[in-house]
Formats: C-alpha cells, sequence, structure tokens
C-alpha cells in the first residue's frame, strides 16, 4: 500500500512540498492530506474483524426484523383504531406512532436477546403483581416464551464454526478506513456496520458474502420473534405508565374561589390595607388556576396520552429504568406498603390464618386451648415471635404481642383482649392484603408530590397531619377530622357522610391569629338557629306571662283600683287596655299613661285575657319547636281584624312569629331586633336585613371555636386548619368529632413553623398579637401544598402495616372477606 505524506515527519513533509513547488511551473501548492492515517485505521480494523460475525447476523436478521415489526405494528393500530376507545386507551396506537418517528428500529431487543434497555423494562413488567396491578391484560408469558425461542434461535448460530474475516477482507477494509476523511468517519462501533457493508460489496468479500447468506438461512424466524418480543414489551411499556400514572390529570389545585369574604375583621369587608396586595396578587394566581383546570379538564385525554407516548419515547432514547422507576409514586410510603403486600401476599398463599373464637375475660396467667390459637394467629401475622412456644399459657410474650397488635390498629392499648381486639383480629389474611393493594392504588392516584420543597400531608382515617421538607418528615401531629353522622342527600335521595372532611389538594396562603369562627349556612341552620329559635320561643314565652299576669283580674286589688278612682263596673276593659299600652317590645314596663303617643288614638281597645286562661293555654309543643295560638295572642294584645302590619300589636310584641303557622321564624335577623343568643353567646350577626348576604360569626376569644390560630388554603368547601379549646379530644384513638374542618394538637407550633418557613416570623410579633387576642391575617410570600387524603393502612417507621378506621365507608371489596 502506497504511503501517503502525512506519514512524514513534519519537516520532511514541509521540505519535500518546497521542492516540488520549486520544480513545477504552474505554480500547483501542496495540501496536507486530512484522512484518516494509517495508524489509526488499522487498530480500528483490527477490532472490527473481531465483531464482524455479530454484525453479518444482525444484518442477516435486522432489515427482515424491522419489515415484520412495522407490519405487525400497523396491523395491530388498524385494530385499535376500530375499538372503541371511552374505557380503553389505544396502546398500539401509541407504540406505533412513536416507533413510527424512529424509522421502525428496534430498542428493546437484538439477535443476542434483550438489550440493555429491553432488560430494564422487562425487570419492571415481569413483576407487575408487585405493584397490586392485575397481570392478566399484560402479554407476561408470551414475552416470555419468545424470549426462549429467541435464545434458541441464537443456539443454533453457537453451532456454526466461528467466522474470521481473511487477509483480503480485512485489506480492504483497511484501504477503505484509510481514505475516509478524519472528520467525517467516526472510528467507533457505529461504524461496523457500514464498512461491513462496503466491504461486502467489493470483489475480496467472497467468504463474508457465504456467511451471510448462512446466516440468513439459520435465522429464518428469527426476524419475526425479535419484532414481537418488540412490540409486546412497548405496548406492555405504555399499559403500565397508564395504569401507573398516566390515568387521570393531577389537580392544579389552586381553587377556583377567589373571593374570600369570609375571612375579614371589617364589617364592611374592605381587607387590612398590609394584606390587599397579597390578596389580590391570590386572586389573579387563582384565575390562573382556573384557566389551566379548564384546559385540562377539556383536553384531560390528548395530555394523559401524550404523557403516555413521552413515556415510552424516554425508555426508548433515555434511562430506561430511570423512566419506569419515574411511574411510581415517590412518597416513602408507596414502597412501604409494597413491602407489606407482598409479605401478606405470602401469608395468604401459605393458606393465610384461621378464625380464633372470641374468649371474653381472658386475662394473663390464664391457660386454655384458645390462647394457642391466638398465640398461632399472631405468630402468622407477625406479631408474636416466631421462635416463641405456641402453648396454652397466656404468658408476657402474649401480652406483648396483643399489645403491638392494638397499638397498629387504632384501638384501646392495654395488653388484653377485648371486644375491639377480637372483631379486628378475625378479618381475613385475603382481606388484609386487599386493603393495603386499594390504598397503593390511593397512592397512584394521589396528588402528593414528593419533589416539592415542602408540603403537608393530612390522612384523614389516620387522624394525623404531617410536614415533609425536602423529602424529609419535620413534624408529625395529632388532627380532629369531621365526623361520620349520615344525613339524606336532597340531590342524590341517598344518606351520606354530611360533615366528612373532604378529599383534597390546595395551597396554604395565610395564618389568622384570633380569628373569627364564620358559621358555614349549614352548621347556622342545623345548630346555631335551633337554639337561636329556642331562646326566642322561651322569651316569647316569658312575656305572654307578664302580660297574662298583668290583665288578669284579681278580686281584692282590682276592685281597690276601680273604686278608688270611681270607675264604673264598665270602665275594666279601658284599663286593661292602658295597662297593655305599659309593655314594650321587650316586655318592660314602662310608665303608664292615659294619653295614646302618635298614631294610638286609632287602635282598637284590648279586650281583657279569658278569666282564668292561664299563660300556658297560648302555645302548645310541636315536636322541638313551639306552636302559638296566634288568635289568642291577637286578643292579648289588642289587634283587631284587617290592622295595617307595620302598625301591628302582635309584631310589635312578637316580632319573629309567623302569624300563618304560629311558629318563630328566626332564618333572617332585623338589624333592630337581634336575639339576644348571639351576643350572649359572643356571637355577632353580619350584615342583619342584607338580603344579599347574612352570616354569623363567634368572636375572637377563648370561647371561640377555632381557637387561636386557624390556617386557611382557599378551597370550595371551605375547609381549613384550626386550634381548638376541646383539647381532650386528642386523647381519643379515633378523632372523627368535627363538622368536616380539622382540628389540630398543636396549633401554634404548626403555624410558628410555616411562618418562618416564608421568612415572615420576625416581621410579626406573634406572642403580642396572642396576647391582645387581635384579629391579625399574615399572608404567605410562598404559598405551600397541603394534601388532604384517604388512606386506611399506612406503614409505621417500624415497617409495619397500620390498619385504619374506615370512617366514611370508602373501602370497597367485591367479597365479604
Amino acid at each position: 500500500m502506497n504511503r501517503r505524506l502525512d506519514t512524514r515527519p513534519f519537516a520532511g513533509h514541509f521540505l519535500y512540498c518546497l521542492l516540488i513547488g520549486a520544480t513545477l511551473s504552474l505554480g500547483v501548492g501542496c495540501e496536507e492530506d486530512t484522512t484518516i492515517p494509517v495508524e489509526q485505521a488499522e487498530p480500528f480494523v483490527a477490532e472490527w474483524s473481531k465483531s464482524v460475525e455479530k454484525t453479518l447476523r444482525e444484518m442477516a436478521v435486522a432489515p427482515a426484523g424491522k419489515q415484520s415489526f412495522k407490519q405487525r405494528l400497523e396491523k395491530a393500530r388498524a385494530a385499535d383504531e376500530k375499538r372503541t376507545q371511552r374505557d380503553h386507551a389505544p396502546y398500539d396506537l401509541f407504540v406505533d406512532e412513536v416507533y413510527k418517528e424512529r424509522e421502525y428500529e428496534f430498542a428493546f431487543v437484538g439477535t443476542d436477546g434483550l438489550t440493555e434497555r429491553g432488560e430494564a423494562v422487562w425487570d419492571v413488567l415481569k413483576v407487575v403483581d408487585e405493584q397490586a396491578v392485575d397481570p392478566k391484560p399484560y402479554a407476561l408469558q408470551e414475552i416470555e416464551a419468545k424470549l426462549v425461542e429467541l435464545a434458541e434461535a441464537n443456539e443454533r448460530f453457537k453451532e456454526l464454526a466461528s467466522f474470521e474475516t481473511s487477509e483480503a477482507e480485512r485489506a480492504e477494509a483497511l484501504k477503505w478506513v484509510d481514505s475516509q476523511q478524519a472528520d467525517a468517519f467516526e472510528l467507533n462501533a457505529e461504524s461496523y456496520e457500514k464498512l461491513t457493508q462496503t466491504v461486502l460489496e467489493s470483489d475480496s468479500a467472497a467468504r463474508m458474502k457465504e456467511r451471510l447468506a448462512e446466516y440468513e438461512t439459520v435465522s429464518k424466524g428469527m426476524a419475526e420473534i425479535e419484532a414481537q418480543i418488540e412490540q409486546l414489551l412497548a405496548r406492555d411499556l405504555v399499559r403500565y405508565a397508564a395504569e401507573m400514572k398516566h390515568f387521570r390529570i393531577r389537580d392544579v389545585f389552586i381553587h377556583r374561589k377567589n373571593f374570600d369574604r369570609y375571612n375579614t375583621a371589617n364589617i364592611d369587608e374592605r381587607r387590612p390595607l398590609k394584606g390587599k396586595a397579597a390578596w389580590e396578587a391570590q386572586s389573579v394566581w387563582r384565575k390562573a388556576g382556573l384557566i389551566t383546570d379548564t384546559i385540562a379538564e377539556k383536553h384531560e385525554t390528548e395530555i394523559l396520552y401524550e404523557r403516555t407516548r413521552q413515556t415510552l419515547r424516554d425508555a426508548l432514547t433515555g434511562d430506561a429504568a430511570l423512566a419506569m422507576a419515574d411511574l411510581l409514586p415517590a412518597q416513602p410510603q408507596y414502597a412501604k406498603l409494597r413491602k407489606e403486600y407482598l409479605r401478606y401476599r405470602s401469608i395468604v398463599e401459605n393458606g393465610g390464618w384461621e378464625k380464633v373464637e372470641p374468649a371474653n375475660g381472658l386475662r394473663k396467667g390464664q391457660s386454655s386451648a384458645t390462647v394457642a390459637k391466638l398465640k398461632k394467629r399472631l405468630q402468622i401475622e407477625g406479631y408474636y415471635p416466631a421462635d416463641a412456644a405456641v402453648d396454652t399459657k397466656f404468658d408476657d410474650a402474649l401480652e406483648a404481642a396483643i399489645t403491638d397488635y392494638q397499638k397498629t390498629h387504632q384501638m384501646q392499648v392495654n395488653g388484653k383482649p377485648h371486644k375491639g381486639f377480637w372483631g379486628s383480629l378475625n378479618i381475613s389474611a385475603k382481606r388484609r392484603m386487599e386493603q393495603i393493594a386499594l390504598n397503593m392504588e390511593r397512592w397512584r392516584a394521589s396528588n402528593v408530590r414528593h419533589s416539592d420543597r415542602i408540603y403537608v400531608f393530612i390522612n384523614i382515617p389516620d387522624f394525623t397531619a404531617e410536614v415533609w421538607d425536602k423529602q424529609q418528615r419535620e413534624m408529625r401531629f395529632g388532627v380532629v377530622v369531621g365526623n361520620n353522622d349520615m344525613a339524606l342527600d336532597e340531590e342524590s335521595n341517598k344518606r351520606v357522610h354530611v360533615n366528612q372532611t373532604p378529599v383534597m389538594s390546595a395551597y396554604i396562603d395565610r395564618v389568622i391569629y384570633n380569628p373569627y369562627w364564620n358559621v358555614t349556612p349549614r352548621i347556622r341552620a342545623d345548630e346555631i338557629l335551633p337554639k337561636v329559635r329556642a331562646s326566642v320561643e322561651a322569651s316569647y314565652q316569658a312575656k305572654i306571662r307578664r302580660m297574662v299576669e298583668t290583665k288578669a283580674p284579681k278580686a281584692s286589688s282590682g276592685a281597690s283600683i276601680l273604686g278608688n278612682l270611681g270607675a264604673a263596673p264598665g270602665a275594666a276593659n279601658e284599663m286593661m287596655g292602658t295597662l297593655t299600652n305599659t309593655v314594650t317590645q321587650a316586655g318592660q314596663a314602662q310608665p303608664a299613661t292615659n294619653q295614646p303617643d302618635s298614631g294610638a288614638a286609632a287602635q282598637p281597645k284590648p279586650t281583657p285575657a279569658p278569666a282564668g286562661k292561664k299563660a300556658e293555654a297560648y302555645w302548645r309543643k310541636s315536636g322541638k319547636q313551639v306552636v302559638f295560638d296566634v288568635a289568642a295572642l291577637k286578643q292579648l294584645v289588642g289587634e283587631s281584624a284587617g290592622g295595617e302590619e307595620g302598625a301591628s300589636p302582635l309584631k310589635s310584641n312578637f316580632f319573629y312569629l309567623d302569624p300563618a303557622t304560629g311558629t318563630v321564624d328566626v332564618s333572617v335577623t332585623d338589624k333592630d331586633h337581634i336575639p339576644a343568643w348571639y351576643a350572649d353567646n359572643e356571637y355577632e350577626v353580619m350584615y342583619p336585613g342584607n338580603l344579599r348576604w347574612e352570616y354569623v360569626r363567634m368572636l375572637p376569644g377563648v370561647k371561640n371555636a377555632l381557637g387561636k390560630v386557624k390556617v386557611i388554603f382557599p378551597n370550595m368547601q371551605d375547609i381549613y386548619l384550626h386550634d381548638t379549646p376541646a383539647k381532650s379530644l386528642f386523647r381519643q384513638d379515633i378523632r372523627s368529632f368535627s363538622h368536616g374542618c380539622i382540628r389540630m394538637e398543636d396549633p401554634l407550633g404548626f403555624a410558628e413553623y410555616l411562618i418562618r418557613q416564608d421568612g415572615l416570623w420576625d416581621t410579626y410579633n406573634v406572642p403580642k398579637i396572642l396576647s391582645e387576642e387581635t384579629f391579625e391575617a399574615i399572608f404567605f410570600q410562598r404559598q405551600i401544598p397541603v394534601h388532604i387524603d384517604y388512606f386506611t393502612t399506612r406503614v409505621d417507621d417500624n415497617g409495619r402495616a397500620n390498619f385504619l378506621a374506615d370512617i366514611y365507608k370508602k373501602d370497597r371489596f367485591d367479597d365479604a372477606g
């Protein structure tokens, strides 16, 4: 082979150019050679030579494989397009679209079997059941069978004698590489196929051509196997991506409610100046959230489908193992639940555990056959030590096992088998496994983003709140959630938990010290108004008693008065009318006068109360309400038929009495007649008489139901976190007592943590605010995600599954368990 100028020393090369330049009359210059130098080409060709056998095999299989793969995908896509897509994502369509972008190049399988990417995907899919996902729709057995076929096909290749390139073939390769431009040809394995194809086209590659033909014969059908494996892996990958993550749009949780009219200290609804800018900015922010939500709702299917396709792209071109791992919830609870799911599944596969008949009064030191059964039952689930004796004596080991069991099942902890213990103990292992699986599914649907720097997580059945900061749990404290009272829902005509705390995600945007308790319309209607009505009813009954006592004729005193006045017997009615006018709206006596005030002359003279009629005769009880005798009351106050309503003595004396029904109606408050109950109980009626809106709130103070602080995260249900005067509730295991809002065990510590992380603690003198009991709203500069979820199984710090109270009956199973 001719040696080129660039292989000579630089000085000689330069002198050679000068000599040539001096002898050429045309003055043609000498250009430096930029092709690949032979000392680099020779080792590259040597390495290429070792790979030719594998390259020839791929060349024998790849074209047919690609063609077969393309045909398979197009056929599957056509079938998918004909199928109704309402409840079925078009997985085959996704696969065809993504592989069409890459010209149907394989990524998961090669002639030797699965590639590194393919192994990463297969390692996850073949154990999909470990995620508590039904494996039946997946082609796992078919993929496994095809991988065996591919391995068998590879064995036939191994039966062929090892192939080595000839000297002529290597020389042809070196000649071609030596002629390539250095800046246009990469000396790496990616160029092996191109070099092999070039040599095959030369006259020096007779042996290589023969081997290629042998491979094409031996690999008959291998291309179809590879195409099947690639397609099945890709289709199952997108199915897995859709089931694990891309099955619904996660909530943006910037709620559409952007006018928070309740949380203001001012009666005219004007916000404190220092909070106005933050509030207005968040109003704009929430409107942006509304736009985002609207887009997500309108294009949900399209967005989810694109995210599913993108997962496939990531696995085909990026880190496949990372792409698969990203489909799982990152919150540590999910991985812990999966581990416990596998443990309980193993217990079920081994026969589970037998029921133990309850033995009332079983105590430490006793011996019975039930004790042995109880030890065996607790041993299977891991509470009673595996190496401890399973005998009939109730010993320390059994007491410790019962205590541990009680701690993980939200029941009284005393080491004794009580009623709640027996009821829980005899739930089957299968049902416990299903509970864990259900809660794994709930985690996959949760809005919790563990990548957030800080977030608050509240689990309703666990009655706890947690603060997670930089993926570490920084706080955990008890909460009280909505009770499980049932009532008939008018819209659905079904009984529902009217006070349940809803599952939601939102952003905490402020802390309010010394808050008002703004009574919701439902609570006011259900609890406040009945008390106000009863108070008004009692005041009316007292007023009637006074009136009757005033009007009732008394033989001695009455005769004396009339006698002293020299009145005739017929003057009794006029005297009784004068006495009636001494009773004011509030039922208090005023100086009597015979001179009627303005407009009084037109009023008819009242008739006296019927002789001997007692005050109790003017009303009767009807259920929880009092029904007054309107006709008798009109007679008592001297109101005749047809009198103007505005000047009605009945209205003046009994403002909230409905003349049509005889009942008291306090649903709308008049600003001039506010029932005394509100002030007596430290409430105030806001905007009474305002037909647009009226609400009731409790004043800040020691009696306030919200305590010293509340934490606001605007949402459509008006749910928030708050302090409570009822601290004793936190001693209960099951803490469902509220109307839906969430009471905190450590409200001041929680509020301080949030304010400090926002950098505002030094801006506000919180101790002074608390001591002076002044209303103060502190708006955050950076909103904090809060997630309220419903998980009836959690794993504690010891790695043990805790089975929690399904207080709202959300767990549903196919069988009785």
